[in-house]
């Protein structure tokens, strides 16, 4: 495992290990993949197929002091977040380095329920569902002033719950301590990842949904129970 450097918020300080070539040549590199990055969501090509390309093209060998130069570059310099969050998540040696600090700081200044699910479901979730990071870091996002970092925690939820790339198997008692947490939170945002916990969580426990809703009726805004029952209902 490779560590990663935590470290201020400047891409040049990151990777002190990199000789100063190599940080050169990954912020060109990450102007070049922002580019391509961009060009192949237009073409509809989703995050982590883009993601994935690079990976097997380009970084296989590369070290976790790079992508992760690489990655920070890609989210504070040419603003594509989105992109540096599948880079982190789908190399490996740098996602097995993974640890809440940098988690946490690829979710800084999100204000969009897009980027809000993206950090969730491609590097949050994944990184939570494989002890990257543990329980605490995750509630403690329930009781963030942020709510788009409310929003994050609600929709990490899924990816124990789902069986894809990141191997979900069900773990409905962490996503209802999570959706109890957030139960009684006014804002919008926040209501829409809770729909998605919920709805990923029936698909696993048809039973718990029910419950939780019957449990929580006393507390939940009313905006969010009627969301709730519209988004849970069987169409």
């Amino acid at each position: 495992m490779c560590p990663i450097v935590d470290s201020p918020h400047t891409p040049d300080e990151l990777s002190p290990a990199l000789a100063a070539e190599e940080r050169e040549r990954a912020h060109a590199e990450a102007a070049v993949l922002a580019a391509e990055a961009y060009a192949r969501r237009g073409a509809g090509v989703g995050c982590k197929a883009a993601a994935r390309a690079a990976i097997r093209r380009r970084f296989a060998d590369a070290s976790c002091a790079y992508v992760l130069e690489l990655a920070h570059a890609l989210h504070q310099r040419y603003e594509c977040p989105w992109f540096a969050m599948c880079l982190l998540r789908f190399h490996a040696p740098t996602f097995s380095a993974l640890d809440a600090a940098t988690v946490e700081r690829f979710g800084q200044g999100i204000a969009s329920a897009r980027l809000a699910d993206v950090h969730a479901r491609v590097l949050s979730g994944p990184a939570w569902l494989h002890g990257r990071i543990d329980d605490a870091t995750v509630m403690g996002w329930t009781r963030s002033v942020d709510p788009w970092r409310r929003r994050i925690a609600a929709v990490s939820t899924v990816t124990l719950n789902v069986r894809g790339d990141a191997g979900g198997r069900g773990d409905p008692p962490r996503t209802l301590a999570v959706c109890r947490a957030l139960a009684s939170d006014p804002e919008v945002i926040v209501h829409g990842g809770l729909v998605a916990a919920l709805r990923a969580l029936a698909k696993v426990d048809r039973g718990a949904v029910p419950a939780f809703l019957a449990e929580q009726a006393s507390v939940m805004p009313l905006v969010l129970a009627d969301r709730l029952h519209r988004g849970l209902t069987p169409r």
